[in-house]
C-alpha cells in the first residue's frame, strides 16, 4: 500500500521511465503538472473537476474547459469551466492583481455569455477520437479523447479556445487522456449517485406538496354525465355565474353557439324563459348556490327522454356543485398565494447578485411588451406574463436541497419548477412553459434536449428573452459601445441563433421589439418595479 504522496511519486515515476526522460521534467512547469496527476492518483476519492482543470490548466491556461460524454450518436455535455481571464493572459503578460480595462472586460464578458449558451448536445464525429482541433461555438479548440477500459470511446475533454498544448507534452496526450478517463469515469459515477440523492430528495420534497387541488371541471363532468344518463339524454353542461356572465365548467353535445349563448344569458332570464328558448330549445335548468358561489347546470330535453323520477338526483348534485365551486374558488385563492410566494423566495434569491437583482421583472417586462407588439390576445398575454414570472422558481427548490446554488448553475431547475406547480389548478401552458423554456429548437437544449415541435409556445418565448436578459445584465455597464452597437450585436446575436436556439417565427417580432426600444431603453425595463 502507498503510505504518503512522495513515495508514490517514486513508483509512478518508475513505471513511467520509458515513456519520459529525465530531462523532459526539468521545468517547473511539467514538475508541478507530473506531480499533480501523482498526487491525485493517490488517493482514494477523484479529484474535483476543479482540480482537474487546475491540472490541465498547467498546460493550457485557456479560458474555458468543456466536458462532453458520448450518448449514442451524440456529445452531451458533462462538465464545463471558464476562467475568463485567461483570455487576457492570451494578449499579454500583466499583473493578475492589475485592474482590468474597459476593452478586457468587455472580452470577458463576451465570452462568459458565450459560454452560458454552450450547446448542451453536440453530433459526434469521429475525428473526436484521436486528439486533435476543432472548432466549437466559443471557437476553435484543441480536444483529448476519453476512452473506456473496454476501449470504447466515453467522451472528449475540449480545451480553448485559441490555446495549444505544449509540443514536450504532445506526445504524451495519451497518458493525459488516460488519467482523464480515469478521473472523469470515477467522478461520473459518483456523481451519479448524488444526484440520485438529490433527485431523490427532490422528488420526496414535490411529491409531498400538492395544494389540495381537485380536478373540478373532471369531477363535473362525471355528474353531469351520469344524470344525463339516468335521463336518457345527451346534451346538457354545467355552467359557474360570476359578474362577467356563466363560465362552462363542463359542457357535453351543445354546440359553440348554445354555449355562448348560456355564457352571455342572465341566469334570471335563463329560468324566467319558460325552460325554452329559439337558441337551446326546451331544456332544464337545475340551479345551485354555496356559501361563495353559484351557477347551474341544464339539460336539454329530447323526444327520447324517459319519465324517469331523478329529482332526488338533482338535488344531490345541486348540494355537490356548490359545494364543489366553493372549494375550487378556495383552492385557487390559495394557489394563488403559494405562486405570490414562491415569486417573493425567487426574488430574494436572485437580489443576492448584482447581475441578476432584476433578473425576473426586466424579463416580465420584455415580455408584456412582447405580447402587444406580437398581438397575443388577453388570455395569451396573461399566461405568458405568469409564465415569465414564475420561469425560474424551480432555483427555489434546489435550494431547499442544496445550499450552494445560483442562478445559471442548476440544470434542472426547469424540471424543478414545473413540479412545483404540476399540482396547482394553473393552465397547462404555464407549466409547460417552465419546463421547456431552455429548450432549443433544434434539439440541442436541456433538460430532455427535444426539438421545436414539442417545445411549448410559452418556453420559446420566455428562452430568447431570458438570452436578451443575461446579454444585458452582462454588458449593461459596459460602456465600450455606444447604444446603437449594443443592439445591433444584439440584434445579430438572436440572428445567428434563429432556427437553432429560437424559433423563426418570434425572432423578427423580438428584433423589431429591441430596436424599437432602443439599449437605454432595454437595460431600464424591469428596474422600477
Amino acid at each position: 500500500m502507498i503510505k504518503d504522496v512522495k513515495t508514490y511519486l517514486n513508483t509512478v515515476g518508475q513505471r513511467i521511465s520509458k515513456a519520459f526522460s529525465v530531462e523532459e521534467f526539468d521545468t517547473e512547469s511539467e514538475l508541478e503538472f507530473w506531480s499533480l496527476s501523482a498526487e491525485h492518483m493517490s488517493r482514494k476519492e477523484p479529484p474535483t473537476f476543479k482540480s482537474i482543470v487546475e491540472w490541465i490548466d498547467i498546460l493550457y491556461k485557456a479560458p474555458v474547459h468543456i466536458v462532453y460524454k458520448k450518448v449514442d450518436d451524440d456529445l452531451v455535455l458533462f462538465k464545463r469551466s471558464v476562467n475568463p481571464k485567461n483570455i487576457i493572459k492570451q494578449n499579454k503578460e500583466s499583473d493578475e492583481q492589475a485592474e482590468l480595462t474597459d476593452v478586457e472586460k468587455k472580452v470577458i464578458n463576451d465570452f462568459e455569455q458565450q459560454v452560458q449558451n454552450l450547446q448542451n448536445k453536440k453530433k459526434w464525429y469521429p475525428e473526436f477520437q484521436e486528439h486533435g482541433v476543432s472548432l466549437h461555438s466559443v471557437g476553435s479548440c484543441e480536444h483529448i479523447p476519453i476512452y473506456r477500459k473496454n476501449g470504447e470511446i466515453w467522451g472528449v475533454y475540449i480545451v480553448g479556445p485559441h490555446t495549444k498544448c505544449p509540443e514536450v507534452i504532445t506526445p504524451k496526450l495519451s497518458i493525459v487522456g488516460r488519467l482523464l478517463s480515469i478521473w472523469l469515469i470515477r467522478l461520473e459515477k459518483e456523481e451519479d449517485g448524488t444526484k440520485k440523492d438529490y433527485q431523490v430528495k427532490m422528488e420526496e420534497i414535490v411529491s409531498e406538496l400538492g395544494s389540495g387541488a381537485l380536478n373540478t371541471e373532471a369531477i363535473s363532468g362525471l355528474f353531469l354525465r351520469y344524470f344525463l344518463h339516468a335521463n336518457k339524454n345527451e346534451s346538457g353542461g354545467v355552467f359557474q355565474s360570476s359578474e362577467g356572465g356563466n363560465s362552462p365548467v363542463s359542457v357535453i353535445g351543445l354546440t359553440d353557439e348554445q354555449v355562448t349563448f348560456v355564457n352571455k344569458s342572465d341566469q334570471n332570464t335563463l329560468i324566467k324563459s319558460g325552460n325554452k328558448n329559439d337558441i337551446l330549445g326546451a331544456f332544464d335548468m337545475y340551479p345551485f348556490k354555496g356559501e361563495g358561489s353559484e351557477g347551474f347546470f341544464i339539460m336539454l330535453q329530447s323526444d327520447t327522454n324517459q319519465d324517469v323520477s331523478t329529482n332526488h338526483l338533482a338535488v344531490e348534485i345541486q348540494s355537490l356543485f356548490g359545494r364543489l365551486f366553493d372549494f375550487k374558488n378556495l383552492n385557487s385563492s390559495f394557489s394563488e398565494s403559494l405562486i405570490e410566494s414562491y415569486y417573493f423566495m425567487l426574488r430574494a434569491f436572485e437580489m443576492k447578485r448584482e447581475k441578476t437583482q432584476f433578473h425576473t421583472p426586466r424579463l416580465m417586462a420584455f415580455v408584456e411588451k412582447f405580447a402587444m407588439v406580437f398581438g397575443l390576445e388577453e388570455g395569451e398575454t396573461e399566461i405568458i406574463m405568469k409564465t415569465a414570472k414564475l420561469h425560474d422558481i424551480g432555483y427555489v427548490g434546489a435550494l431547499s436541497v442544496e445550499t450552494e446554488q445560483s442562478i445559471g448553475s442548476e440544470l434542472n431547475h426547469p424540471l424543478t419548477g414545473y413540479k412545483l406547480i404540476d399540482q396547482l389548478p394553473i393552465h397547462d401552458d404555464i407549466k409547460k412553459g417552465l419546463l421547456t423554456h431552455h429548450e432549443w429548437v433544434n434539439g440541442e437544449g436541456t433538460p430532455f434536449g427535444i426539438g421545436a415541435d414539442e417545445i411549448q409556445w410559452t418556453g420559446k418565448i420566455i428562452g430568447i428573452f431570458e438570452f436578451i436578459v443575461d446579454f444585458i445584465e452582462t454588458n449593461i455597464n459596459d460602456t465600450s459601445k455606444s447604444d446603437e452597437e449594443w443592439i445591433e450585436q444584439l440584434s445579430k446575436s438572436i440572428i445567428e441563433r434563429a432556427d437553432k436556439q429560437f424559433d423563426m417565427v418570434i425572432v423578427p417580432t423580438v428584433i423589431q421589439l429591441i430596436q424599437m426600444l432602443g439599449w437605454q431603453n432595454c437595460c431600464k425595463l424591469g428596474v422600477d418595479v
